[in-house]
């Protein structure tokens, strides 16, 4: 019945002992790493799936599964090129443990194709990037989490300076002015709005067009 429901998933599945052993795979797992030139028994039953991963160089991936084994992460996501001749193939690994009163006592390591939409992404950064217009996109906790180079050139700080900052730890001086007012106006109502608003810090006036993506 276990391998009936694992075969039945179109992602590629394996599922680890809490010391990084496989103990079972499902038939998308078997077929992929048969298709890719995988020795027959390296990635099957009874391999160390943690020791794969540190052979191939993947000590960040090892460190994520650990700490999910270890009940540190309620789960762990890695996205990974996987280049075939025919494409250039990306993968998402996610790691979700399986627990028992409480207790991490395996984990689903699964692994998903996601190339469209990492295309799709690359696409929408190449547009971003090539914009002559300024842009950046927030959380709902106002931390940059993305500005293409044009933003950072304007707002006079290095994208690894701003990214994962709030705008207002960044600029300060933008609370209780009208543009923090435009920013929580359109995060409660979800309309776009346009504001012109001088900012002193920067000694310059700056348009703002300020679009809600939830």
């Amino acid at each position: 019945m276990q391998q009936a429901l694992l075969d039945a998933f179109q992602e590629n599945i394996a599922l680890i002992d809490t010391d990084g052993i496989i103990y079972a795979t499902n038939a998308a797992w078997k077929r992929f790493a048969r298709q890719n030139g995988a020795a027959p028994d390296y990635t099957d039953i009874h391999r160390n799936y943690l020791s794969i991963l540190t052979d191939a160089g993947s000590l960040e991936e090892v460190n994520g599964i650990q700490a999910v084994l270890d009940g540190k992460l309620a789960f762990y996501d890695s996205s990974y090129a996987c280049p075939s001749p025919q494409e250039n193939r990306w993968y998402l690994m996610r790691v979700t443990p399986l627990k028992e009163n409480e207790k991490v006592v395996a984990a689903v390591i699964s692994h998903r194709n996601i190339t469209l939409e990492e295309q799709q992404r690359r696409e929408v950064y190449d547009v971003l990037e090539s914009m002559t217009d300024a842009f950046y996109a927030l959380d709902t906790d106002w931390r940059f989490v993305y500005l293409n180079d044009q933003a950072a050139c304007l707002l006079r700080r290095t994208k690894k300076e701003l990214l994962g900052e709030t705008i207002w730890e960044a600029f300060p001086e933008t609370l209780e002015t009208d543009i923090y007012n435009a920013y929580v106006s359109v995060a409660t109502s979800q309309k776009s709005h346009v504001i012109e608003q001088y900012y002193p810090p920067l000694e310059t006036w700056f348009e703002i067009h300020i679009y809600d993506w939830a």
